[in-house]
């Protein structure tokens, strides 16, 4: 009980009390042995109503609840359960075991993630081989003209022929991905939700399930590179209308 890694009490079944429970575990409630009676109850220690005496006795498997800290806040955990007939439980009396896992650094990685998936200004996106949007961000939503991920995400069925004026660019971009598993820098022209098109700097990378190799989806970035295809589209004109007035000179020059 004392050499594993996550947190481990021993709860009482008919009454929830806390009848053990390892370092690790009050490591994670800030408790010291001695405070562990003033703390040792389950209705107590978890948010109202997220663990009920009666479904941990059933088991439960990787549940996310949020511990009531006595100092104060709430520290989310992961919880598993099991129950111990009386022969085998440590104490003599029948008992549920409850494993914590503390990932409030995990959350904190998501926070991070989800600050930057809704900020940014790029178009990052996830989407099935057969051509529907799984997510996408607020950024993608202005780049195409829609209000909400939700709006953009329903608004497509196939994204071969909805979203690309030329439906070849997406089998294009499949077949790099199926070559390297990863693309950079492609490009292509997005239709947008009011029929205008935007010019896409597109990267993208292959998600496959690691046992069966099956493509799940793509995931990447979109960058609306429109600005400067204007802009070297207007340096072509200009160019070439220099050209054509240049050759059309009756007067003779030389560079």
């Amino acid at each position: 009980m004392h050499a594993v890694n996550s947190g481990v009490l021993v709860l009482d079944a008919l009454s929830g009390l806390v009848l053990k429970a390892n370092a690790k575990a009050l490591a994670l409630l800030g408790l010291g042995k001695s405070a562990l009676p003033e703390f040792a109850q389950l209705a107590r220690m978890f948010q109202p109503g997220e663990l009920v005496l009666g479904h941990l006795a059933a088991g439960v498997e990787e549940r996310e609840c949020r511990l009531g800290m006595p100092q104060g806040g709430v520290l989310p955990l992961l919880v598993s359960s099991r129950r111990l007939a009386a022969s085998a439980s440590p104490t003599g009396q029948a008992a549920i075991v409850l494993t914590l896992t503390d990932i409030s650094r995990i959350k904190r990685a998501e926070a991070k993630f989800q600050s930057f998936f809704e900020n940014v200004i790029e178009g990052v996106f996830q989407s099935t081989p057969s051509g529907q949007y799984l997510m996408v961000n607020p950024g993608l939503c202005a780049i195409l003209g829609f209000d909400t991920p939700e709006e953009l995400i329903s608004h497509f069925s196939d994204l071969r022929s909805q979203l690309y004026v030329d439906p070849v660019d997406r089998d294009t971009l499949f077949r790099l991905l199926s070559e390297s598993g990863q693309v950079k820098g492609f490009e292509t022209r997005f239709i947008c939700k009011d029929g205008s098109f935007k010019w896409i700097s597109l990267t993208a990378r292959e998600v496959r399930d690691p046992s069966s190799g099956e493509l799940l989806y793509i995931e990447g970035l979109n960058i609306d590179i429109t600005a400067r295809k204007e802009v070297e589209r207007a340096l072509r004109e200009s160019e070439e209308k220099f050209r054509h007035t240049f050759d059309q000179s009756p007067i003779g020059a030389s560079m």
